[in-house]
C-alpha cells in the first residue's frame, strides 16, 4: 500500500464524516422547523382575534344556563370596528313554545333626507325574521302610512296616531300576526310634552295544537331628556303596577332610562330580559352617541349632551316566561343618505330582538 492510497482512504473518511455532520445538522434544522410550525399553527386557530366572530359562554344567574354569546365585529365609521351582541341560551326543553319579539324606536326626524328608506329596512327585517309581535315607537303619520304602504303581513294596533296633530308629534304602535283578545290605551298621569302612554294589547296565542294562552303586550315610550329623571320614574311605577305575577306579559318601549338609572319598584317576578341573560355591559348600548352617527351627528341632540345608553328594553314575567336569545338590529350603516352622501343606521337606536319561551312546570328549575 503506497502513500498516496492511505491519503486517499484519510481524505475519504474526512469528507464521510463532514458528510454526516452536515446531515445531522439540516435534520434538526428541519425538525426545529416543523416544530415552529405546528406550534404557529395551533396558536393561530386557537387564538381569538379582534375582528373574527367570537364565541363567549356566560351562566344565567337565575336558572344556572349556559349562555352563548356570538359577537361580530362589524365595520363602522372611519372603518372602525365594533362589536354587537347576540346572545343564544340553551332551550331549557324541545316541546316548549317560543315567540320572538321586537322593540325599535324607528325615529321620526327626516334630517337625513331617507325618512322612507329607513322605515322600508325596517320594515324588512321584521318580515326577514318573521317576528311575532313588535312594539314600535315614535310613529307618526308619514310613518305610518310607509308600514301600511309595505307591510300587508300584519295587523296595526295604533295609540294615538290617527289624531296626532291634536295629541303629539308622534306616537306608539303594535304590529302582531296573532288574533287580538282587547286593546286600550291609558295616558300617565304626568305624561309631558308628548302625551306619554301605554298601549296595551292582549292576544289569544297558540303555543300547540288546540291550546292557547293570553299574552299581554305594553309598548311604552317615556319622558327624554336628562333633566325630566323624575318624570319617567314616575311613568315606569305607573308601567309595572300593570303587571300582574299571574299573567303572561311582555312590556317593550323606550324607557330613555340612563345609565345609573334603576328600573323603580320592579317587581321581583319581572325581568329585565338583557340583565336575566347576564350579558356583558360593553353591549349594552341600544342609543350609541360614539358609533351610531345619527346620535352623534343630530344637530338638535348630538350625542356629546345625550351620553350614549341602554335606553331600550324588555320586560317579562319570570315566572311564566324565559327569554332564550337576544340581538341588536340595525347596528350596521346600511341606508344610503343622499344629504349626508354616505350611508347611515336605519334609526338612532337599535332595535331590540328576542326569542321569549314559555315555562313548562313540568320542566321548570
Amino acid at each position: 500500500m503506497n502513500k498516496h492510497s492511505i491519503d486517499n482512504r484519510a481524505v475519504t473518511h474526512y469528507f464521510n464524516f463532514i458528510f454526516k455532520g452536515y446531515q445531522y445538522i439540516c435534520l434538526k434544522k428541519i425538525f426545529f422547523i416543523c416544530l415552529c410550525l405546528t406550534l404557529t399553527f395551533f396558536y393561530c386557530t386557537n387564538k381569538k382575534f379582534p375582528n373574527d366572530t367570537k364565541k363567549i359562554e356566560h351562566t344565567n344567574k337565575k336558572i344556572g344556563k349556559k349562555i352563548k354569546i356570538n359577537s361580530t365585529a362589524i365595520s363602522s365609521k372611519n372603518d372602525k370596528k365594533q362589536d354587537f351582541i347576540k346572545i343564544i341560551q340553551e332551550p331549557k326543553n324541545q316541546l316548549s313554545f317560543k315567540i320572538k319579539i321586537l322593540t325599535w324606536n324607528v325615529w321620526f326626524k327626516n334630517i337625513k333626507g331617507c325618512k322612507k328608506a329607513r322605515i322600508k329596512f325596517i320594515i324588512d327585517e321584521i318580515n326577514r325574521l318573521d317576528i311575532d309581535i313588535v312594539c314600535l315607537q315614535e310613529i307618526d303619520k308619514e310613518i305610518l302610512e310607509t308600514i301600511q304602504q309595505y307591510e300587508p303581513n300584519y295587523k296595526i294596533y295604533k295609540g294615538n296616531v290617527n289624531n296626532i296633530e291634536k295629541y303629539s308629534s308622534y306616537d306608539t304602535i303594535i304590529l302582531s300576526k296573532h288574533k287580538l283578545i282587547s286593546q286600550k290605551r291609558e295616558f300617565f298621569i304626568n305624561y309631558g310634552n308628548q302625551k306619554r302612554n301605554i298601549l296595551e294589547c292582549k292576544f289569544k296565542i297558540e303555543i300547540e295544537a288546540n291550546k292557547f294562552i293570553n299574552l299581554t303586550v305594553y309598548n311604552f315610550h317615556l319622558e327624554s331628556l336628562e333633566h325630566n329623571h323624575n318624570i319617567r320614574q314616575t311613568q315606569f311605577k305607573e308601567l309595572s303596577k300593570k303587571f300582574i305575577r299571574d299573567n303572561y306579559f311582555i312590556a317593550m318601549g323606550d324607557t330613555n332610562f340612563l345609565d345609573g338609572e334603576n328600573d323603580p319598584n320592579i317587581p321581583s317576578y319581572c325581568s329585565d330580559v338583557f340583565l336575566e341573560l347576564n350579558a356583558p355591559t360593553k353591549y349594552r348600548w341600544t342609543y350609541d352617541g360614539l358609533k351610531n352617527s345619527n346620535v352623534s351627528e343630530d344637530k338638535d341632540n348630538p350625542g356629546s349632551k345625550w351620553p350614549s345608553a341602554r335606553l331600550d328594553r324588555i320586560y317579562i314575567n319570570n315566572n311564566k316566561l324565559l327569554v332564550n336569545s337576544l340581538t341588536f338590529l340595525g347596528t350596521e350603516a346600511s341606508i344610503f343618505s343622499p344629504i349626508e352622501r354616505k350611508n347611515i343606521s336605519p334609526s338612532d337606536h337599535y332595535g331590540v330582538f328576542a326569542t321569549i319561551e314559555k315555562i313548562d312546570k313540568k320542566f321548570s328549575l
